[in-house]
């Protein structure tokens, strides 16, 4: 019985441990091994091929499950709109690898790509990385990223930090690039930090206005979020000897009016609207907000277990497919090595089967010229011994005879008569030649 004890190469992208399935199917597609759909990703001058296991993205999201279902394995699949660095992010993530953010761009991209083909845990570990990395040097940028995936917590951290410091993030240059969502929240912020930060927060408007070329409802929301009434009529001479033009002379003397006055209706007539607006904007935005998160989370909630449940199965097929791949590797090398066995034990036999059979024919030829050489010798012996003993009974007989008075007889004589049975002339009898010899 053989024994075949499996032990990993160097180069061998296998596990021996098979309780670790997803480390094992990783590292096969990282060696290209049963990979069965080729993605092309990111636009026409800087794409990327990327591989995968059907089976892996199929349970990971109804979407990815729609795109490999719709391709042959020999066929790649071409998307365009999403990044390389976030579409690998994506596959980490499915391979059960650590996701990679190098950047606030990344981030985004990868948010992205989770967006796009509903992978919810994803776009949680994404938020979860905001949350942990919200700081001062990148704040607006952080919360132009909230603001734009509509996160919530994240965009309330970042409110939380710009309160602390408003009046440095008022005169950054950052602020007058950032968008009108980002201008938007920063305004929207209202802290009590005095007259300076009013002061600043209009400079800011001028500022943003002169750069961004937008139509001038942007302008009175984010004047609407500007509480004229906590503000210095100087101040406010000084933002109008900036922005020239900016404002028309009406709505100049109007909230000259209503500075002096601290009316709310001698205020120009579309800034009391956007005031009113901007809580009824606010309110409604929040509980939309509520409502879309609950909805989300209730959501996410839901995809989960189907997704535990498909991945379950998944992994449950993997393991069996393996257990039979290992199993019929086995049966194979089994049925090699018993047959390489065989072989060999054919050959040797031969081999030894010669040899003996020289070795033997060998033997029986030394053999038997010992055993001719012994019997030659051993007649010579016989012949010699035969001779002195013949010899020395014809010596005796004469001895025997000569005491008895007989006559002596010849050494034929005696030899004849004892070879024939025939009692010599010299003795009577029988019985005399016996007592004779």
């Amino acid at each position: 019985m053989f024994y075949i004890l499996w032990l990993p190469k160097l180069n061998d992208w296998r596990c021996p441990r098979l309780n670790r399935v997803v480390h094992n199917v990783n590292t096969a597609r990282k060696f290209n091994k049963f990979t069965d759909v080729t993605f092309v990703v990111g636009p026409d001058e800087n794409t990327c091929t990327i591989k995968a296991h059907r089976v892996v993205l199929g349970t990971a999201s109804d979407e990815l499950a729609k795109l490999v279902s719709g391709f042959d394995r020999y066929e790649s699949i071409r998307i365009q709109d999403v990044s390389v660095k976030g579409f690998k992010n994506l596959i980490r993530f499915l391979y059960d690898i650590d996701v990679k953010f190098s950047d606030l761009s990344t981030v985004r991209e990868t948010h992205l790509v989770a967006e796009k083909f509903k992978v919810f845990k994803l776009k949680l570990a994404t938020e979860n990385y905001l949350m942990e990395s919200v700081k001062y040097e990148s704040i607006l940028e952080m919360l132009q990223i909230a603001i734009e995936f509509n996160l919530p917590t994240v965009k309330a951290k970042c409110i939380d930090i710009i309160s602390n410091k408003y009046q440095d993030v008022l005169k950054s240059e950052e602020l007058i690039s950032a968008p009108f969502e980002v201008i938007a929240a920063v305004l929207s912020v209202r802290p009590c930090h005095g007259e300076d930060c009013l002061c600043q927060a209009l400079l800011a408007i001028g500022k943003w206005k002169k750069k961004h070329e937008t139509d001038q409802t942007h302008l009175v929301y984010l004047l609407g979020c500007v509480d004229f009434t906590r503000l210095k009529i100087t101040d406010f001479n000084v933002f109008i000897d900036e922005n020239e033009g900016l404002l028309s002379s009406a709505d100049i003397g109007a909230f000259r009016k209503y500075i002096l006055s601290k009316e709310i209706v001698d205020a120009p007539k579309w800034y009391r609207s956007s005031e009113h607006d901007l809580d009824k904007k606010s309110c409604n935005a929040y509980t939309e907000e509520t409502e879309k998160t609950d909805s989300l989370e209730k959501k996410f909630s839901q995809d989960m277990k189907r997704q535990k449940l498909k991945v379950k199965e998944a992994l449950d097929e993997e393991i069996s497919y393996i257990d039979k791949l290992m199993t019929e590797t086995v049966d194979i090398s089994l049925e090699l090595h018993k047959l390489a066995v065989t072989e060999t034990v054919r050959t040797i036999s031969e081999y030894f089967s010669d040899i003996l059979k020289e070795a033997v024919e060998t033997a029986v030829e030394s053999f038997e010229d010992d055993m001719n050489s012994h019997l030659e010798m051993e007649g010579e012996k016989s012949e010699e011994k035969f001779a002195v003993e013949e010899k020395v009974s014809i010596n005796t007989v004469t001895e025997i005879a000569s005491a008895s008075g007989i006559d002596k007889l010849s050494e034929r004589e005696c030899c004849n008569a004892e070879g024939n049975g025939v009692v010599p002339k010299c003795a009577d009898s029988a019985e005399d030649y016996k007592d004779i010899k």
